[in-house]
């Protein structure tokens, strides 16, 4: 037996900041609702040993590169302020040999003007000084125990080298106790800020020198276990010379020494390379060249004689032409063309002609050759089960695929299960035998899956030759014709008789030329023969380190790379605490010019790796001081955008079928960066005692009450031990988990937790998307689809045009070396995107194929996973996304939230999005028509049509929409006026269409002029505006029905005489308006009518103020009415700074919809209905549906400014329940970001009483909060789950009612067991809730 398919929405928590452009519900990651902000502390690390000096750097500018280095520093202080803390740490320059620690030269402390005249000073004292003893340390002096130094600093520990320290150039402030204790720029009141080094080094010439054993065992002694050395990318360093053009000689010459002298004009560029300048090769000249003082050039005329024809009748040969088209057919190869097919080209007709008394006739003959192909021969691929029954064992039914009798032979079968071989393409056909006799009668018996190949035939070029005979009834005369062909080569004092110019074409029978003719030219187009314009070329010979690709482990061993790994990994402990510990994120500089060390170079990339920062190199003063900019742009933005490093698990949308819950989950990237991670999870409902709980794989309970997230301890389905796969990488936040078991890597997918990155369907994809326990195999393995025409094709560069090294991106491959390994061809560690709002839509197919899931990630895939194994059968990609894919992999540019710098190059842009709405379905009762139908939400304009009878073997339906989020070009038929994609389509049966093609029911969408930071947005040509209704087999348009703003919430659907099908739809919009679609006549009759006599009109209205509805209504009908609750809310503007928390006060809205009343009956003006803001009691008069009351409403002020409904509301048993959300103004004694106060509502229907806290549906508290705060997902009610050999009704979603006992901790994503507290008859609603 096929269950039916339980589809729940949650939404999980996401996270504040103002925005700047446009709004997103994402800004509320951003932290600007959190505390105040705390100033980055920054620490350079100055490299200086004596290699900041060395000559054979040859270091431009006439400078030092130490110089270069202070002097760029101090050019950056002049950019900063106040809001930035500062410092500088070198290696100590006293002692003896052994102290080889680093000193503090200026402590971190807020950049103001007393800092910077500080710092600036010394500076100065190291650029006048650069080559003092005081100043520079011997060349050969490893870095490790300067990075222990760090450490120190940071943690206010004891100096490694205080006898090194020469008291006159230290900062006293940096320590405790001078020189030998530092002072931490930590302390317990401002661990919210982040702490940054930016590492500045010099290459010595044989390299970085190995660090003692010393310094390996207080790294591992610090560490808490033995380090293991990280790899080192390799290089092989090279003598690379460079040229570079600079010019043209302006005058021609016979050799390039006789030019020679021209280079003069270019001393000052040829002064900027080291091998200066010199004459390169011959080129053309740039500009005419002028003949010397009386000369000129002339024309050269050609005069052709043709003497008469010596009698009538004479054949006389024309000129050959030809002509080139293009076959009218399609061919698998040129040897295909026929002899008849010349393209449309025709041979010229006999013409004649007359002059007189003479008649010439021209008769033309023609040839005809096949040329190259047109275009590329495209391949696509289809599959399909075989379908004939020819030895009576079922539909498809062979013993194997072959020559063999019972075979099904692909050379002489006819049985290709349905597939037809598209136009214009020629077809091979190949089967693969079922692995189970699933539909089969007889021993030996599978079904055969048939796969067609199509490859495109191709048009040919044909190139028709035209050969002319003319011949006339008289005789000739003779005549004479001139051509002028062009100007002499040289220029002359005198007319030349002659020249060697055009000589071909002044050559040959009756064929002269004169040389002497007008008009002529003081100069020349081009050098005279002999001679030649020459390149001005500046020539530069350096080292050059060229990447292997590969990495070599690090037997040195040189301890900076892993120094910088614990710093970020684990942190330094904040002086005066035993558990908190501050990670310290260090960045890299790598300068030379000449004489990079390809060792040095690899140290350097694998300290910033490690270090979670970023490598630069700098070759020039400038390009120290553009990185150094870059940093500080990177570090504020960081520090001032994520105030938080907490992991909020986003289950956006959450869904549950049987008892399987999947959790879509993102985190957003802490730098800003466009690429976020993410993943889907499957969890299971548990029995606790009395409650019901969310259970991890191991039936244990998977929430932590006191984060609202998941708790570090649990594992999520198809997750195994992948060893140490996620260290090392330089991932921020470090992804270390916080329960290992024993034996287990903290860097192991095992337990996943609340690591989004970690477990799930990622990392089967990461291991090759195969099954079972992780075996380190991490192929790219993959069945990724896209459109080609009308059907589905691999996605590829044939099928897409898209570079092979973005398609194998896409694809998961670590094109960006991620992992550091140089694998570029394995699977990355990104290779799953963010699921943010796009709810995952389990699918039961029931019988061994089980449940499929379907959901969209901002990685660009629209996703299908097998439930049981978490292996994807396949992904597709819409052409629509293409032009957006490349962002991905270039992780640039950043994304804008609020507050970002103008600074930042490139200029960040808004998160791009894809498949990131939620999906319909359609599934009929014997799953012989299983369709879905996703949409884009922010991500586009589409809706696509996806038949997935057989799960494993997609193929498309259609597309309607507009292809371009910004114009209406392309947009399939009565289209135009969609907007962005967010309403989820809603299937059914309307009668008076059709009892047998279901119908979509669905918003208009979401326009862009919503984001704006106000009230009253300007959308009076908005997109959006309409309800749409769709045939869902063919995506034709069958009604619109218009709206006064966008409609970018789901339509709900109500049954109101239970036979099945829908009698209206409900409709909110943006602009506070309800609006009813009635698919019958009157109430009374409920005659169904015909699509063209469907009607619509606005049936409520909200009186402005604002106020928009996002979310679906929840409904239901007695008694000819229509209960009709939603709340108002703009999720997209969710921060303190935004225009709801000052200018909108937000309202839930019960109202009353009589279906009886008359037509043309004025619309209900919902904010005059009974003000229920003052929580009322059980006696409180009720909304009864013969009661004559519009209905009621209640203020979201009651808990402080600013609160909106985030989520739909659902009625379950007399009560509705719904969340919202509000921002929290900054609080200075909070260190982690706020998300906002995230709140639960659970009230009676009928009067707005609260029900929370006791046993029945009125008297108690109206609302409770949610732990965590955030974005709560959408509620949904589950009936008949099986839990612990049950049947259990529960509610995911929704704040924790309780009744006698305490309703307890309420987490977003944990359930709760719901009783009917109320017996009657319900109406069918076909509500089809979007987990946003």
């Amino acid at each position: 037996m096929i269950r039916s398919t339980l589809a729940l929405a949650l939404c999980a928590s996401l996270a504040g900041l103002p925005v700047v452009a446009a709004a997103d519900d994402i800004d509320i990651f951003t932290g600007a609702s959190a505390g105040n902000n705390i100033n980055p502390r920054i620490l350079i690390v100055l490299d200086n040993t004596s290699n900041w000096a060395r000559q054979s750097q040859q270091w431009p500018g006439g400078l030092q590169q130490g110089q270069s280095e202070a002097r760029a520093i101090s050019n950056l202080l002049t950019t900063l302020d106040s809001t930035v803390s500062l410092g500088l740490m070198e290696f100590v320059t006293g002692g003896n040999a052994n102290d080889d620690g680093g000193f503090i030269r200026s402590a971190i402390r807020p950049l103001d003007n007393s800092a910077k005249t500080s710092f600036t000073s010394q500076l100065s004292t190291i650029y006048n000084g650069i080559n003092s003893p005081n100043e520079k340390r011997n060349s050969h002096t490893p870095y490790g125990d300067l990075m222990y130094d760090v450490y120190n600093y940071f943690a206010g520990a004891d100096a490694y080298s205080p006898g090194g320290v020469i008291a006159s150039i230290a900062d006293a402030a940096g320590y405790t106790t001078p020189y030998s204790t530092f002072r931490s720029p930590l302390t317990a009141a401002n661990t919210c800020g982040k702490s940054f080094v930016i590492f500045i080094g010099n290459p010595n010439a044989s390299g970085p020198a190995s660090d003692s054993s010393a310094n390996t065992a207080l790294l591992n002694h610090l560490n808490g276990s033995t380090v293991s050395q990280l790899g080192l990318p390799n290089f092989t360093t090279q003598n690379a010379t460079t040229t570079s053009n600079l010019g043209v000689t302006n005058a021609c010459y016979a050799n390039p020494a006789d030019a020679a002298g021209e280079a003069d004009a270019y001393a000052a560029q040829c002064s900027t390379f080291t091998e200066g300048c010199s004459i390169g090769a011959a080129t053309a000249n740039v500009n005419p060249i002028a003949c010397p003082a009386g000369s000129r050039s002339y024309t050269v005329t050609q005069s052709v004689y043709h003497p008469a024809t010596t009698s009538p009748g004479q054949p006389v040969p024309g000129t050959v032409t030809t002509a080139t088209g293009t076959t009218t057919g399609y061919y698998a190869t040129a040897a295909d063309v026929p002899t008849g097919d010349h393209g449309g080209l025709t041979c010229p007709a006999t013409q004649t002609t007359t002059n007189g008394t003479s008649t010439t006739t021209t008769t033309y003959s023609c040839a005809y050759t096949v040329g190259a192909a047109v275009g590329t021969a495209t391949t696509a691929t289809d599959t399909a089960t075989a379908a004939q029954d020819p030895d009576g064992k079922g539909a498809g039914c062979y013993t194997g695929v072959g020559t063999a009798a019972g075979n099904w032979n692909p050379a002489t079968t006819t049985d290709f299960g349905g597939l037809s071989c598209p136009t214009n393409s020629s077809c091979t056909y190949s089967g693969e035998l079922s692995s189970n006799a699933g539909g089969c009668k007889g021993n030996g018996y599978r079904q055969v899956t048939v796969k067609q190949t199509a490859t495109a035939k191709r048009q040919y070029t044909i190139t028709q030759t035209i050969s002319p005979t003319s011949i006339s009834n008289t005789t000739t005369p003779p005549y004479t014709t001139t051509t002028n062909l062009g100007m002499t080569s040289q220029c002359y004092a005198t007319p030349p008789a002659s020249t060697s110019d055009y000589a071909a074409s002044c050559t040959g029978t009756n064929i002269s030329c004169t040389y002497n003719n007008t008009p002529t030219s003081t100069t020349l187009a081009s050098c005279p023969a002999g001679t030649s314009a020459y390149n001005i070329v500046g020539t530069n010979t350096v080292l050059t380190d060229v990447p292997t690709g590969t990495t070599s482990t690090d037997t040195g061993p040189r301890n900076a790379d892993e120094w910088s790994r614990l710093l970020h990994d684990k942190g330094v402990p904040v002086p005066g605490s035993t558990t908190v510990r501050s990670p310290v994120t260090t960045y890299t500089i790598d300068v030379y010019n000449a004489q990079p060390n390809a060792t040095h170079t690899a140290l350097l990339m694998s300290m910033a790796k490690a270090g979670g920062g970023k490598y630069f190199a700098a070759k020039n003063e400038q390009a120290i001081l553009d990185a150094l900019r870059q940093i500080i742009i990177e570090i504020q933005a960081v520090n001032t955008t994520f105030a938080s490093t907490s992991l909020p698990v986003n289950a956006t949308n959450r869904s549950q079928n049987e008892n399987q819950v999947f959790i879509g989950m993102f985190r957003p990237d802490p730098d800003a960066k466009p690429r976020w991670f993410g993943n889907l999870k499957r969890y299971q409902l548990i029995a606790s005692g009395a409650n019901i709980e969310l259970g991890d794989v191991n039936g244990k309970i998977a929430v932590n009450t006191l984060t609202g997230f998941v708790t570090p301890c649990a594992a999520s389905y198809w997750t195994s031990d992948s060893g140490t796969y996620w260290s090392g990488l330089g991932i921020n936040p470090d992804p270390a988990g916080a329960c290992a078991p024993d034996g287990v890597s903290v860097y192991s997918d095992l337990p996943d937790g609340p690591q989004v990155e970690k477990g799930g369907a990622a990392e089967i994809l990461r291991q090759g998307n195969v099954a079972g326990t992780w075996s380190g195999n991490q192929a790219v393995n993959r069945n990724m689809l896209t459109l080609s025409g009308t059907t589905l094709a691999t996605f590829n560069t044939a099928s897409t045009g898209l570079a092979a090294n973005l398609v194998n991106f896409i694809q998961g491959a670590d094109v960006n070396n991620e992992k550091g390994t140089g694998a570029t061809t394995t699977t990355r560690p990104s290779i799953h995107g963010d699921v943010i709002h796009s709810r995952p839509l389990p699918v039961n197919y029931g019988g061994t194929t089980g449940v499929r899931v379907f959901y969209g990630a901002n990685d660009g895939a629209l996703h299908a996973v097998n439930a049981n194994t978490g292996v994807e059968a396949w992904s597709f990609v819409a052409p629509e996304f293409f032009g957006r894919l490349q962002r991905l992999m270039d992780n640039s540019p950043l994304v804008s939230y609020p507050n970002l710098s103008s600074a930042i190059s490139p200029a960040p842009a808004r998160k791009d999005y894809f498949f990131d709405g939620s999906i319909g379905l359609y599934q009929n009762a014997d799953n012989s028509k299983v369709w879905i139908f996703p949409a884009m939400r922010r991500g586009g304009r589409m809706l696509y049509g996806l038949d997935v009878t057989h799960p494993d073997q997609p193929a498309y339906k259609w597309k309607a929409g507009c292809p371009n989020l910004t114009d209406d070009v392309g947009c399939t038929a009565g289209m135009s006026g969609v907007g962005q994609t967010w309403s989820t389509p809603n299937v059914a049966f309307i009668k008076g269409y059709s009892t047998t093609t279901p119908v979509l029911v669905v918003g208009g969408g979401y326009d862009a002029c919503e984001d704006a930071d106000t009230a009253s947005p300007s959308c009076g040509s908005g997109k959006g505006g309409f309800v749409y209704v769709l045939d869902a087999n063919t995506g034709a348009v069958i009604r619109s029905f218009a709206t006064d703003r966008g409609v970018a919430a789901d339509v709900a659907l109500v049954d109101v005489d239970n036979d099945g099908y829908p009698d209206y739809a409900y409709a909110a919009d943006l602009g506070g308006g309800i609006y009813r679609v009635d698919f019958v006549g009157s109430y009374a009759g409920r005659t169904p009518l015909a699509s063209e006599s469907w009607s619509a009109r606005k049936v409520a209205y909200t009186a402005g103020a604002g106020r928009k509805f996002l979310f679906a209504p929840a409904l239901l009908a007695i008694q000819g009415k229509v209960y009709v609750a939603l709340g108002s809310g703009d999720r997209e503007h969710p921060l303190q700074s935004q225009y709801p928390y000052a200018d909108v006060t937000n309202r839930f809205y019960v109202y009353l919809d009589d279906l009886t009343a008359a037509t043309g009956t004025p619309a209900t003006d919902m904010d005059a209905m009974t003000d229920y803001t003052t929580n009322t009691n059980c006696a409180a008069a009720k909304v009864l549906p013969n009661s004559g009351t519009k209905g009621w409403f209640m203020d979201l002020n009651q808990y402080g400014q600013g609160e909106q409904v985030v989520t739909s509301a659902l009625i379950a048993s007399g009560m509705i329940t719904f969340s919202t959300n509000r921002p929290i103004p900054p609080d200075a004694a909070s260190c982690s970001t706020s998300l906002g106060e995230a709140r639960g509502y659970w009230v009676n229907l009928l009067n707005g009483s609260g029900a929370i806290n006791v046993p029945g549906l009125c008297g108690g508290a109206r609302s409770s909060i949610f732990v965590g705060g955030g974005l709560p997902p959408s509620p949904v009610k589950a009936s008949s789950v099986p839990i612990g050999g049950k049947a259990v009704s529960v509610v995911l979603g929704a704040v924790q009612k309780g009744g006698a006992a305490s309703a307890g901790a309420s987490v977003s994503i944990s359930p709760q067991r719901i009783r009917p507290a109320i017996a009657q008859k319900r109406k069918r609603v076909y509500t089809y809730t979007a987990g946003d």
